[in-house]
């Protein structure tokens, strides 16, 4: 057996793990649909997805660890040995609520990212039964869902899990042996996790006057950023709401490129930006609530880390103006374009990640309640838009191709409306969560969407067309 060793997560995750005031409000449940109308190897049982998630990950840490908070918050988090269900223990079955619809399905991965025990684990694989939600997805449709931890891994490490438990080919995963697990280290006592840090203490100080100091020389030279101004919308979430809607939706790839085409150098993130810009607005002209100044969008900015990676949290903030107070959609999709350029070009060259990590190596239970006050009290975004893009390569449970995914999460109380956005093979998949009784039309809202993106991807064809 090896040393029984202390291994803290990172200063992003850790202030995600405080942030939380109910520890399942960390879970993000991302659901995948397969087609099985043609499979002959899918895993369709409890028993038979067991076998086959060891075939695939069955070495993976995540299945084995968890995490504890260190005594008096002292440090982050730290991960320990799972003694209770470990390996085959993670995988579970859920029957879906009501006759199986599509709203079932919903309300049902709805469920299980609330359930209270949602975060005792970093990672488990959840398979719904009794799904029958033609047409949105074929008849005999095998639903897997991924309950992970936001404060063990962001987006961009989740699609990596993704492309090892699922392949990118049809596999007769039956004739595979499981992989085994072979980190036998010891647990560490909560006295062995308290001393190592006291001891890592002034390491940390240390690390903390240095990132400080490099902020403050990165900072003398850089391009300051503009002053924030918070404009109030009808679609902020109320800071005592504790539900969410829920609504999902699919748009061609080919239609987000036709977009791009439009204004030069725009980026998936631009426009799906700008279609929210564009779809908030309509929304809040119909009800009357439209205001002049534009509102703010939250999108996280990846920060460089090791490919491949299935752990932490790589992330720093963004906040851009959400041009809701532009009229024409050109505009309004060449100012998203310009806005999110400007911003990651200043977060690259400035102090802001320096400052946040100096900040989160001492301070993240500290930083975690900035940010709780912060949508109680005065908020920094409207909206929120995450894209994960995970390439093109198809995914395959057994011979069955997934043909949609989407992610659901709990959320906060009063976290902003959020659009979480990825691609499967020829298709981006939207799947957006607003507060129950600030997004009240929550199905006008999705069509809304669903049109700004089918007008901006008009934009090219006016463009071409002679004056």
């Amino acid at each position: 057996m090896r040393g029984t060793t202390v291994e803290r997560i990172d200063g992003v995750g850790a202030m995600l793990y405080y942030l939380f005031e109910e520890p399942h409000r960390r879970a993000v449940v991302a659901m995948y649909a397969f087609d099985t109308r043609s499979a002959r190897s899918v895993p369709a049982t409890v028993d038979e997805l067991t076998d086959y998630v060891l075939t695939q990950i069955g070495d993976q840490p995540l299945l084995y660890r968890r995490l504890v908070p260190t005594p008096l918050n002292l440090d982050n988090p730290v991960w320990v040995a799972d003694t209770v269900r470990p390996g085959r223990g993670r995988v579970s079955a859920r029957t879906v609520r009501g006759a199986g619809t599509w709203d079932d399905t919903v309300a049902t991965l709805a469920a299980i990212a609330s359930e209270p025990d949602a975060c005792e684990v970093p990672l488990e694989v959840i398979l719904l039964q009794g799904v029958n939600a033609h047409p949105q997805l074929p008849e005999g449709a095998v639903v897997v869902a991924l309950r992970t931890d936001h404060a063990a891994m962001d987006g961009t490490a989740r699609a990596a899990l993704e492309r090892q438990l699922f392949t990118p080919e049809p596999a007769q995963w039956q004739a595979q042996p499981p992989v085994a697990y072979t980190d036998e280290a010891g647990i560490p006592s909560r006295l062995m996790i308290f001393l190592t840090a006291l001891m890592l203490m002034l390491a940390r100080i240390v690390a903390v006057v240095r990132l400080a100091g490099e902020a403050r020389r990165i900072g003398k030279d850089a391009e300051k950023a503009p002053p924030d101004t918070w404009v109030s919308s009808a679609l902020d979430t109320c800071p005592d709401e504790p539900d969410r809607v829920n609504e999902f939706f699919t748009v061609p790839l080919t239609t987000i490129k036709k977009a791009r085409a439009a204004v030069p150098g725009a980026t998936v993130n631009d426009v799906v930006t700008a279609a929210v810009a564009t779809a908030v607005r309509h929304y809040l002209e119909e009800i009357g609530e439209l205001p002049e100044e534009p509102l703010r969008c939250f999108i996280p900015i990846a920060v460089p880390a090791a490919s491949g990676r299935t752990e932490g949290n790589h992330i720093t903030r963004g906040t851009v103006p959400l041009w809701t107070s532009i009229d024409d959609d050109a505009e309004r999709l060449r100012h998203t374009h310009d806005s999110i350029a400007a911003v990651k070009a200043r977060v690259a060259s400035g102090p802001q990640i320096a400052t946040e990590r100096a900040a989160l190596t001492l301070f993240a239970p500290l930083a975690a309640r900035g940010h709780r006050r912060d949508t109680v009290e005065g908020r920094s975004a409207n909206t929120v838009v995450t894209n994960v893009f995970r390439g093109p390569q198809p995914l395959y449970l057994g011979d069955a191709r997934c043909v949609r995914t989407h992610i659901v999460s709990a959320l906060n109380k009063g976290a902003p409306l959020s659009h979480q956005v990825t691609n499967l093979e020829g298709e981006l998949m939207v799947s957006l969560s607003g507060g129950a009784g600030a997004l009240r039309h929550p199905q006008r809202y999705r069509e809304l969407l669903e049109r700004a993106f089918i007008d901006l991807a008009g934009l090219t064809d006016l463009l071409r067309r002679p004056a």
